[in-house]
């Protein structure tokens, strides 16, 4: 049950993504899969919110002794991949715009990085996508 305390949370933090990454792609369209990016934040919000319900209320040791853990494994492994994608997204989208050309990956490694953790990306990357959206208007 004490999972499900972490659940507004995670959302709150999940749409700060997405909606860092849907104002940004607005502004420079290039080079980038916006479809790919929904699909990924839509995977992590279905995965993440099945999983913590499904711990909440379903012993741990019991889950991972049966044929399910492996189908747990795979399905971890894509929701680890598919939030990397929403930060490489987000960090490439963020700094195509401040640098006003495409940007490599060693260019956007530390922006990811802030992302990734939620206190870091508050403080360093909210700060310049807001200078982004003052220029914009």
């Amino acid at each position: 049950m004490i999972a499900l305390i972490s659940l507004p949370a995670y959302f709150v933090y999940s749409f700060w993504i997405y909606s860092i990454g849907i104002y940004l792609f607005r502004i420079k369209q290039k080079g980038l899969n916006l479809t790919r990016f929904k699909i990924s934040f839509l995977f992590l919000i279905i995965y993440f919110t099945f999983f913590l319900i499904l711990f909440a209320f379903i012993k741990v040791d019991t889950l991972f002794e049966s044929a399910w853990a492996i189908g747990f494994v795979i399905l971890h492994l894509i929701a680890i991949f598919c939030y990397l994608y929403c930060a490489y997204f987000n960090a490439k989208l963020l700094n195509s715009i401040e640098q006003t050309k495409n940007v490599g990956i060693k260019e956007i490694l530390g922006d990811i990085f802030f992302i990734l953790f939620f206190p870091l990306g508050v403080w360093f990357v909210q700060p310049r996508f807001n200078k982004i959206v003052k220029l914009q208007k």
